[in-house]
């Protein structure tokens, strides 16, 4: 990775500017490395929080495009509620799903992770079970991070 890292980044006269996306933070190196000088920037910074899912701005694009577009509040309904920084925005793998999949919603990010979370909460005991029961009761649940 390290050469990749230098010879991509580092060392690229042709290169003003480069930008590295992932899901997991990378550990910054020393001085010496092929990775340094990082900037970070995370779902909870103003800068770029557009950019880690579709705007109702954008959704209402996709809606008119695919000539959906009495199908906008069901899409609220199912994939809005996320808030990075100061932005409001749809998870773009349920949008793009819900799209290809003729417009029938679904739980299309169900089968995208694990249930490692159910037992961390059964771990943290009984308290920790009926707060999060709330969110699978059919309520509404507004939690801030950070």
């Amino acid at each position: 990775m390290r050469n990749l890292f230098s010879g991509g980044f580092k060392d690229n006269r042709h290169l003003a500017f480069g930008f590295l996306t992932g899901i997991l933070r990378v550990a910054r190196e020393s001085i010496f490395s092929g990775l340094n000088n990082l900037m970070i920037n995370s779902v909870m910074d103003n800068k770029y929080s557009e950019y880690f899912g579709f705007t109702p701005d954008e959704v209402r694009e996709m809606v008119k495009y695919y000539g959906a577009a009495d199908k906008y509040t069901e899409i609220c309904d199912w994939y809005d509620g996320y808030r990075f920084g100061k932005s409001e925005i749809f998870n773009p793998w349920s949008v793009i799903n819900y799209f290809s999949n003729e417009c029938e919603p679904r739980a299309f990010w169900q089968s995208t992770g694990s249930n490692d979370i159910i037992g961390e909460v059964l771990a943290e005991g009984v308290k920790a079970v009926y707060k999060y029961g709330v969110a699978f009761s059919g309520k509404k649940v507004e939690v801030t991070i950070g």
